[in-house]
């Protein structure tokens, strides 16, 4: 927080004018000292915070334990789904721990908001700067808090299902001696794509796109929502990344064997 110059009480304006005391709005008033508000820069810290687990290395993790699991007791895709969904009230319990941490004394043991966490303005008066939300004015800002930094959490849950689609792809394309005929049809979209690799390893991730909608082929369930062709999919520049990982992420279909 850094310490600006004394401004005016009554009108908040910085003390202006030849004379020590005076202001814009009057003569010789009473001065207050004055600090920079934090909150835009704690909630841009924020923000990054939440924006960051979508990549994070415990997110990924978490989407090979929870993938494997599945393999392993021939559940499939969508069980998997079920599970995944779940993190997003997991997140929302973590935010609002975060939010509270990332505030300074004594307001992070308290377990409320600073006022000035909700003030607009540039500057909090040095007296108001431990002044705290009662408990309901804290629930209405951690809810609006939550709404804006919901599209991170929801890219996060979308990752995750990317990260596990890519892992049950290389589990069909390794191989029946691997997993059975119940496995293998769990995600019979990504051993298309494996088999496209194989046979036409030039083709870029738009143009198998394109194969797979002159084809027939239907759209992911997490995207059906939103889009009903891939290549539209792919044309979308939010939804392109996820695109772009998922099939990038599902390897090449083994050789054809000859047989002499």
């Amino acid at each position: 927080m850094a310490t600006l110059a004394n401004r005016c009480r009554r009108c908040r304006k910085p003390v202006a004018g030849i004379g020590a005391g005076t202001c814009n709005c009057s003569g010789k008033i009473e001065q207050v000292r004055c600090v920079s508000n934090p909150s835009n820069t704690l909630l841009e810290l924020f923000r990054r915070r939440c924006q960051s687990i979508s990549h994070s290395d415990a997110l990924a993790k978490f989407a090979g334990t929870i993938t494997n699991i599945g393999i392993a007791h021939s559940f499939n895709l969508n069980w998997i789904g079920e599970q995944i969904q779940d993190l997003l009230s997991s997140f929302k319990v973590a935010s609002r721990k975060w939010v509270i941490a990332i505030c300074p004394d004594p307001f992070n043991q308290r377990g409320v908001l600073p006022a000035w966490f909700k003030d607009g303005s540039d500057v909090i008066y040095d007296a108001d700067l431990y002044i705290q939300l009662s408990a309901k004015d804290t629930e209405n800002a951690l809810t609006e808090i939550e709404a804006e930094i919901a599209p991170h959490f929801e890219e996060a849950v979308n990752a995750v299902l990317d990260i596990a689609s890519v892992q049950i792809a290389q589990a069909v394309a390794i191989g029946p001696r691997i997993v059975n005929n119940q496995r293998a049809r769990q995600d019979p979209i990504a051993a298309i794509i494996a088999t496209v690799k194989r046979d036409n390893p030039d083709r870029s991730i738009e143009q198998i796109c394109q194969f797979l909608d002159a084809r027939g082929y239907p759209v992911r369930e997490i995207d059906r929502a939103n889009f009903s062709k891939w290549h539209e999919a792919w044309k979308d520049p939010t939804n392109r990344n996820r695109i772009k990982r998922y099939i990038s992420g599902i390897r090449s279909a083994a050789p054809k064997r000859t047989i002499y």
